[in-house]
């Protein structure tokens, strides 16, 4: 019994030492139209809120981006959202306005030169979150909910996580906009050494007392 309490408690050890859940630095794209905070509110394209279907809106990259550095094997993102599009997909010209949660190497999403994020470019790491549903219906498409998203990294590699409204591809008109909040990341970090000397120390250590007790 002693010995299953000990194994519990390195076992919480490993798991709190090795994972990360803390607070990021936002930095804002230089097209604006954001307002807010992911850990509150992010509001995406406030400007167009509440505008109908052929009311103008400025073709942009509105959103945020953080700078998650590297040395981390994964990061767990949960996040909710209530997002709107008028008409943001066309079966020619594909997705126009899109919502996108994803990771960049080496810079935020609008210092890239992606080309947009349903082509699958190779520069993100993650997915497009939404991007409307139909195309000149006269219906405002909404989204609403959210979730966790698993990113599996590289820990050589320098990562920025980007929370974004791309309108770049979708002309000027069909506005879209909407809300992100709720926002949560736990990071899975590579051990140092250090640490692993000290949990190696330990687990030794364990197995003299065990060994000792026996006798």
């Amino acid at each position: 019994m002693v010995m299953k309490k000990i194994w519990l408690i390195i076992f919480c050890l490993v798991f709190v030492l090795f994972q990360n859940v803390y607070a990021l630095t936002w930095d804002t794209s230089p097209d604006g139209n954001v307002s807010g905070s992911p850990e509150t509110i992010l509001t995406l394209g406030f400007n167009d809120v509440g505008k109908g279907e052929l009311d103008t809106q400025t073709p942009g990259i509105f959103g945020v981006s953080a700078n998650l550095g590297s040395g981390f094997t994964s990061h767990n993102v949960t996040i909710g959202g209530d997002l709107y599009s008028w008409d943001s997909y066309n079966d020619t010209f594909g997705y126009g306005d899109v919502f996108v949660v994803a990771l960049t190497e080496g810079a935020p999403y609008w210092d890239l030169p992606i080309t947009h994020p349903v082509d699958a470019d190779p520069q993100l790491i993650g997915l497009l979150w939404w991007g409307g549903d139909e195309w000149d219906d006269g219906i405002l498409d909404n989204s609403s909910g959210g979730g966790s998203f698993l990113f599996s990294v590289d820990p050589s590699k320098h990562y920025y996580l980007n929370l974004i409204l791309d309108t770049s591809n979708g002309g000027e008109f069909f506005p879209s906009w909407g809300d992100m909040g709720g926002f949560q990341i736990q990071s899975t970090s590579v051990p140092e050494p250090a640490t692993l000397l000290l949990l190696g120390s330990g687990l030794v250590g364990l197995g003299f007392w065990r060994r000792k007790r026996a006798r």
